[in-house]
């Protein structure tokens, strides 16, 4: 048992997270954008999915993406509560 207010984790030394970029190599793309074509089932996920890819927004963005949010003319996606627009 541990009391009220003590995290049983206090003395645990946390890994050093280093930052990493990483961009899909051409065939995986192909491969990607294939399995996306082939989405039947789930058009909803593989359309979410090319979003990301295409505007470099976040998952969140795409996810709560309203049709108020488009901007046909401009080509962008103006985000509520951003500091940016994704292309």
């Amino acid at each position: 048992m541990r009391t009220d207010g003590i995290n049983p984790c206090w003395k645990v030394k946390r890994y050093k997270e280093v930052k990493r970029e990483r961009y899909l190599t051409p065939d995986e793309l192909a491969r990607l954008g294939k399995v996306l074509r082939e989405a039947d089932g789930e058009p909803e996920a593989a359309t979410c999915i090319q979003l990301l890819l295409l505007t470099g927004c976040r998952l969140g963005e795409i996810q709560t993406l309203k049709w108020d949010y488009v901007d046909a003319r401009a080509g962008v996606l103006r985000l509520p509560d951003s500091t940016r627009s994704c292309p």
